[in-house]
């Protein structure tokens, strides 16, 4: 048996035994009892439980729900007062008062279905009250009217609250939202109604940036969100389809859950939307109306699609960064900067040495002042720069000499100073053999 659960009720019953159902306007309330009350979703069987402090009471049947009266609030955000009507034979008129704005809702929404199914709305159900309901107990137009006038004032003020909990965002709000989930105490891929509530949308604030979108599920009775995720390429939201029979096709404990809602709702199978969350989870939000289920795909739609083009973007630019900073580092690894490198290294070990060797000439000779011992160490520096340039100048020559095959100008002269012409081509010829070595012989 599948019941709906409403926890923290307040039950009273009339005083005395001799009042008529369809007189309660003048009847004396007497509180019952305060505890938890059941309603079966099959036969609308209502049964009581007292809690343990209020009463060492046994579980209660009150009898199977054929309407109720909802007798408004007197002031502003107070909660409102059910007269229900049931078939019981002692208390065949209860009064209930609830805890939340949301519970109202949803027992105004069992009320409906009860005498919807009463009136004949629905095809006949067999009840576990016993028999086949008649019709002619249902209860009246305006009483009908009267509880949907109450649900959307319960669903305005419900957003109302919302809104106070953002006051510095302007949340859209979207009431009338069953959320499924994994059953905690079910077998995985079992899944089952958690909460009723409202989902709201908050966009970002940021106008620099695109910031950051959220999606959150609110439940009534509680002041923190029942769910808050970050729209993001993470997050998928898909439609489910509105067939009964292809979703049963696919399989999947939704399927069953929603079908059981659709069989109970207001016009056929609900319009329902699958909320996954990568690495996290995977939900269900089924909407009571058409129209705020269009309004929410087309909101979450447009959020999603500009937050996957600023991820996009945002990737880019971090791609186009890091080819930048490799542009960067391949031209701090070129020619020009590599010898830049070493110039100045060179520069740094130079004085060094020279800084170590003008040290160790007035360790030698503390006697002489410490500017004749810097002279001679620079000059010593400015003989050895000559030397070295000396010799870079013939490395290079004998560098540029076997790379292009050259022979050196006063080798050639020699050879072209001897007395024999035979001497001279042979002399040539062993230059022009040799040319290949004159790297080597230049530099050593």
């Amino acid at each position: 048996m599948t019941a709906r659960v409403f926890q923290g009720v307040s039950v009273g019953v009339p005083a005395g035994a001799n009042h008529h159902p369809d007189n309660w306007q003048n009847v004396r309330w007497v509180p019952l009892s305060q505890g938890e009350l059941r309603i079966d979703e099959a036969s609308f069987l209502l049964v009581f439980i007292p809690t343990a402090k209020a009463g060492s009471y046994p579980a209660k049947p009150l009898g199977c729900l054929q309407g109720c009266t909802i007798l408004p609030a007197m002031e502003q955000g107070a909660l409102n007062t059910f007269v229900v009507k049931t078939n019981d034979p002692v208390h065949s008129t209860i009064r209930i008062d609830f805890q939340s704005l949301m519970d109202e809702e949803n027992f105004s929404k069992v009320a409906e279905q009860a005498e919807a199914l009463i009136n004949g709305r629905y095809s006949k159900r067999v009840s576990a009250c016993g028999g086949t309901r008649r019709s002619s107990i249902g209860a009246s137009q305006s009483q009908r009217s009267s509880m949907a006038g109450g649900r959307e004032a319960m669903q305005e003020r419900f957003q109302a609250q919302i809104n106070e909990r953002h006051p510095e965002h302007t949340p859209l709000v979207y009431s009338g939202v069953e959320l499924y989930g994994q059953d905690p105490n079910g077998d995985i891929g079992s899944e089952v109604l958690l909460c009723r509530g409202a989902v709201a949308l908050i966009d970002s604030r940021e106008t620099s940036r695109v910031g950051v979108y959220e999606i959150l599920f609110y439940e009534e009775d509680s002041q923190a969100p029942f769910l808050r995720f970050m729209l993001g390429a993470n997050l998928k939201l898909e439609r489910q389809i509105d067939d009964f029979d292809a979703r049963a096709s696919l399989g999947g404990g939704r399927r069953s859950t929603m079908g059981r809602r659709s069989s109970m709702g207001l016009g056929g199978p609900v319009p329902s939307f699958n909320l996954s969350v990568h690495g996290v989870g995977q939900w269900g939000l089924a909407f009571d109306t058409d129209e705020d289920a269009a309004s929410f795909d087309r909101d979450m739609t447009v959020r999603l699609r500009l937050v996957l083009l600023s991820l996009k973007t945002f990737r880019g630019s971090r791609a186009m960064q890091g080819l930048q900073g490799e542009i960067a580092e391949l031209r701090a690894r070129g020619l020009l900067a590599t010898l830049r490198w070493l110039l100045g290294w060179a520069l740094l070990a130079a004085m060094t040495v020279l800084a170590c060797y003008t040290g160790f000439l007035y360790f030698s000779d503390p006697e002489k002042p410490f500017v004749d011992h810097l002279s001679v160490a620079l000059l010593d520096g400015y003989v050895a720069f000559l030397c070295f340039c000396n010799w870079a100048g013939v490395t290079l020559a004998a560098i540029c000499c076997s790379v292009a095959r050259a022979v050196p100008t006063e080798q050639l002269a020699r050879c072209l100073a001897l007395p024999e012409a035979i001497e001279t081509r042979s002399c040539v010829a062993s230059l022009s053999g040799a040319a290949g070595g004159t790297f080597f012989s230049g530099v050593f």
